[in-house]
């Protein structure tokens, strides 16, 4: 039996290619320089074309954006963390849920 160097997973692997996904990623991990590389081509991007993903694309470019260029790690965990509140609360889970800090945090 063969035996993989590094574990995979294809949802999870797709899910990073796509550009704010990795933004968020790149965010909650404190790679701002990566993150705000990713932010700079999603601007050149045009809105009108995003359909249904123009809440997301707002969300990232319009409100994380900022606080990612003024390297603002305060901002960026609160709002991180906003984020994280809105989708365990849509998910119904908020009984069980605990913050945790983003690995940027922990540095």
């Amino acid at each position: 039996m063969t035996m993989l160097k590094y574990p995979y997973s294809y949802g999870y692997e797709s899910q990073l290619r796509y550009e704010p996904y990795q933004l968020h990623f790149h965010a909650a991990c404190g790679r701002f320089g990566e993150a705000i590389r990713i932010l700079e081509k999603m601007e050149t991007w045009e809105r009108s074309k995003l359909g249904w993903r123009l809440h997301e694309f707002q969300y990232l470019v319009d409100e994380l954006g900022p606080l990612l260029k003024r390297e603002d790690k305060i901002g960026v965990a609160e709002l991180l963390r906003q984020w994280e509140v809105m989708v365990v609360r849509r998910a119904g889970v908020a009984n069980i849920y605990e913050p945790t800090p983003f690995p940027f945090e922990l540095a």
